[in-house]
């Protein structure tokens, strides 16, 4: 597992991350002028960063599902248009997860279009699952301690109608590892709820409360006339959520919707 950090400044009062996910650059549904939005928003303040979790490209292949003849992009123009939209944030991504579409090429010739966008942008690549973890501010209680987070992300997978189905699938994350906050993306809706675990103190007979975060990112990807029609799916509600980091307490703060 790929583990990266960011250390920032004690006089940091928050963070924010955007876990941005399945823009599928190159189908004719992706909503540019939505994604564009997020981009701005992410520049309007020093402290939002954005974390690339899957999907970014739709990567139709003659083997695919998607249909290589309704792409408006081939994959390479996918890449070149891509870096354009992300080249005036580059400096805030923290790194780029792959995606089942990606993945496509991985396995049919070995090489990941989005490697090669990270490779473009300057960005970490992290291939199929990453763990950030953020030190900055400082605790009010513990003044001479910077506040210290973890998440871990992967694209993720299944394919369940109910919102059952997708929660059932993000709260398995915490098998893996224990984080503060797990991201998934794949089913093209926002989910977000918090959970809690009791940890045991290695120093004393006690037990810690532990919240942990479980956020699933949307899509930029309108519903169409494609593949989610064929199958029957509604309408989702399009964007990213907002995990908003507290540099003066341990606290987390998920919020959905569109920007």
């Amino acid at each position: 597992m790929r583990v990266q950090t960011l250390n920032l400044s004690r006089d940091i009062k928050n963070i924010e991350i955007l876990p941005l996910s399945d823009l599928h650059v190159g189908d004719a549904s992706f909503d540019r002028e939505l994604f564009l939005r997020y981009i701005r928003y992410v520049e309007e303040s020093p402290n939002r960063y954005i974390l690339l979790n899957g999907d970014i490209l739709n990567n139709a292949t003659k083997s695919s599902v998607s249909d290589i003849y309704e792409e408006t992009l081939n994959p390479r123009d996918q890449i070149k248009e891509t870096v354009i939209m992300l080249h005036p944030v580059r400096e805030r991504i923290l790194g780029i997860v792959s995606g089942n579409h990606e993945r496509r090429t991985d396995k049919e010739v070995g090489i990941s279009p989005v490697e090669m966008l990270a490779d473009k942008l300057d960005v970490p690549y992290f291939g199929i699952e990453v763990l950030l973890k953020f030190k900055f501010g400082f605790n009010k209680k513990k003044a001479d301690r910077q506040l210290y987070y973890t998440l871990y992300a992967t694209h993720g997978w299944g394919g369940g109608r109910t919102r059952g189905a997708k929660v059932n699938n993000l709260e398995r994350l915490s098998h893996i590892v224990l984080c503060d906050i797990y991201c998934m993306a794949h089913v093209h809706a926002q989910v977000s709820f918090p959970s809690m675990i009791y940890t045991p103190e290695r120093q004393c007979d006690v037990v810690t409360e532990r919240t942990m975060w479980f956020v699933n990112s949307g899509s930029f990807l309108k519903r169409g006339s494609g593949y989610a029609a064929a199958k029957g799916c509604p309408p989702t509600v399009m964007g990213c959520p907002v995990i908003e980091l507290s540099g003066t307490e341990h606290k987390v703060v998920v919020t959905m919707g569109r920007i």
